[in-house]
């Protein structure tokens, strides 16, 4: 059997390095020296999970030609889609669901990728999401669903998709919260005036959906 050309974790190192720095020449040159288009970083990400994260388009676009793998989790469970969704990358969302990923996958706590982005204030992520048949109220192994976090965090535009898109307001987590009621704690806990306005808008936009 002939010797490998590099090192594996050369590969992975000088392909994962493209990615991140959104270099579409670097990651073909990459690919061309034969490099493994889905070797994994320490983290267990792949080329095509940095790029994503990075909001690297076109990178993932030539990742993907290559046969990067859309479904490749990482060692917690995330996905390249749940990396885009959370970073706010709607380009890379909106081609990773071109190749049918798996939307019903999760990290090993149980976050999907609607999750993430209702974490991290990704509203046109999340609508992209629950548009390709993601559901509202996916719970966690905690019991959180999309709404609790977005409402949690404060980020009103991600309510606002996911009450559009029916996300019940009743629904409690493993310690009895409510989407509701980690809102009102954001308001009670808020220093910032516009913060606790923030945190008060979304208390009473839930109170409206309330049953």
């Amino acid at each position: 059997m002939s010797a490998p050309t590099s090192s594996p974790k050369l590969q992975g190192h000088r392909l994962h390095a493209a990615a991140a720095r959104c270099d579409v020449q670097g990651v073909k040159a990459a690919i061309d020296r034969g490099d493994e288009v889905d070797a994994r970083d320490p983290a267990g990400r792949t080329p095509l999970a940095i790029a994503c994260q990075g909001n690297c388009f076109e990178a993932a676009v030539v990742l993907i030609a290559a046969g990067g793998d859309v479904h490749g989790a990482d060692a917690h469970g995330t996905t390249p889609l749940m990396q885009a969704a959370g970073a706010g990358s709607v380009s890379c969302v909106e081609l990773l669901l071109r190749h049918e990923p798996d939307l019903l996958a999760t990290t090993h706590e149980g976050l999907d990728g609607t999750h993430l982005a209702a974490s991290t204030g990704q509203a046109e992520c999340v609508r992209r999401l629950l548009a390709s048949g993601a559901d509202a109220d996916r719970f966690t192994i905690s019991g959180r669903t999309p709404l609790m976090q977005a409402a949690e965090a404060g980020h009103m535009a991600c309510v606002v998709v996911l009450l559009d898109h029916g996300a019940d307001v009743s629904f409690e987590d493993a310690a009895g919260h409510t989407a509701m009621g980690l809102a009102a704690s954001g308001a009670k806990a808020a220093a910032d005036p516009r913060e606790k306005d923030r945190y008060e808008r979304i208390v009473e936009l839930l109170a409206g959906d309330a049953p």
